[in-house]
Order: structure tokens, then C-alpha cells, then sequence
């Protein structure tokens, strides 16, 4: 709820998802809330991907500072890390 009082500040509504991120990917190995491994590493490849995600989304706070070329780039691993979620959702999916 605090995040939406800091709307102004975008580097702090990153940063604080990053950290809650790497809370809950420490907590999916620590506790297991699953039987079974392969949901945890679904899990934990999810939550990696979002670091990942909010990590490469911070060159885009200062978008003056970017040509076209790596603001497209960016855009690519965005996309690419949100089908590498789908990948491994679709893939636990599939094989139960």
C-alpha cells in the first residue's frame, strides 16, 4: 500500500519489488510450501525471471540517456524473460 504514496519515485517502486522478489524466492527454497521440487523450481525460475525483469527495467527511468537501439533491446529481454515464465509454467503443465 506504501508503494502507492511513492508513485512519484518509479527507482523506489523497482527497487522495493526486487527486494520483495528476492524475499519471496528465499522463502519458496527455505520453507518448500510445495511437495513437490518441480513447483518450487517453477517457483524460484518466476521469481529469478521478475529480478531479472525489474534489474533491466531501470535503464528505462532515464530514457534520455537511451538510443533507439537499446531501448529496443531492452524491450527484447523483457519479452524474452516473460516467455522463459510461460516456458517453464507450460512445461510443469504439461508434464503432470
Amino acid at each position: 500500500m506504501f508503494l502507492v504514496f511513492f508513485n512519484s519515485v518509479p527507482a523506489f517502486n523497482i527497487l522495493c519489488m526486487i527486494i520483495s522478489n528476492i524475499v519471496t524466492l528465499y522463502l519458496i527454497f527455505k520453507i518448500k510450501p510445495y511437495k513437490e521440487k518441480k513447483y518450487m523450481i517453477r517457483d524460484g525460475i518466476t521469481e529469478a525471471s521478475f529480478i531479472l525483469i525489474h534489474i533491466i527495467t531501470f535503464p528505462l527511468l532515464k530514457v534520455e540517456d537511451l538510443n533507439e537501439d537499446n531501448y529496443n533491446n531492452i524491450g527484447v529481454a523483457i519479452v524474452v524473460f516473460c516467455c522463459f515464465i510461460l516456458l517453464a509454467h507450460f512445461s510443469i503443465l504439461m508434464f503432470e
